[in-house]
């Protein structure tokens, strides 16, 4: 004849009905990992969307800007590296005892001035006719000067009343500029438009 069960103990009870209990408390203090929320998702796309248009649009400008030749159509046609040292005289002339150095070109002068003369803080380049018809009163200077890395420069057009010298090498129209270099004086030509045709 086989055993007969034998009933459970109140021990046993005890421990059987308090496993589940250990293992929902083992389950609420294991964190689980946070779920990223929908607001969050959608933020990280925006940004992603903004930060590709900005992008493009930084593309899209650079590529579009045109570039500009800083000298369009203008040719080097001298280089003054010898300065003189018979200054031209006269009342307008004066300003030229206080240059650092002077060049003659076709009939005009070219005077650079270190920084501190013409400008404060800007080393400076003067250009005019060596002489008027109509006297000293007649003279008239170009003046330019340096902007942080761009170089003194002066630019000034061939007119009727510019020095024969410069008219017999330059039609009148051309536009002359000058660029000191640091060392010379850089002389570039552009020659005047050609004349436009009246509309028929």
């Amino acid at each position: 004849m086989p055993p007969a069960a034998q009933a459970p103990s109140a021990l046993d009870i005890a421990v059987t009905s308090a496993e589940p209990q250990r293992a929902e408390a083992h389950a609420r203090a294991t964190p689980t990992p946070p779920r990223i929320g929908r607001a969050l998702l959608i933020g990280w796309a925006a940004s992603i969307v903004a930060v590709a248009i900005v992008v493009g649009a930084l593309v899209f400008g650079l590529a579009s800007l045109r570039p500009v030749s800083a000298v369009t159509g203008a040719r080097q046609v001298a280089s003054l590296d010898e300065p003189i040292t018979d200054l031209p005289t006269g009342e307008s002339m004066s300003i030229l005892t206080q240059a650092t150095t002077v060049y003659r070109y076709h009939g005009l002068v070219i005077a650079f001035f270190d920084d501190g003369v013409l400008d404060v803080t800007q080393a400076c380049i003067l250009v005019g006719s060596e002489s008027s018809s109509s006297g000293d009163e007649g003279i008239r200077f170009t003046m330019g000067c340096a902007a942080g890395p761009f170089p003194a420069t002066a630019s000034r057009e061939v007119e009727l009343d510019s020095p024969g010298e410069l008219r017999a090498d330059f039609p009148v129209g051309t536009a002359l500029q000058f660029v000191w270099d640091g060392t010379a004086v850089a002389v570039f030509a552009a020659d005047p438009p050609a004349p436009t045709s009246a509309p028929a």
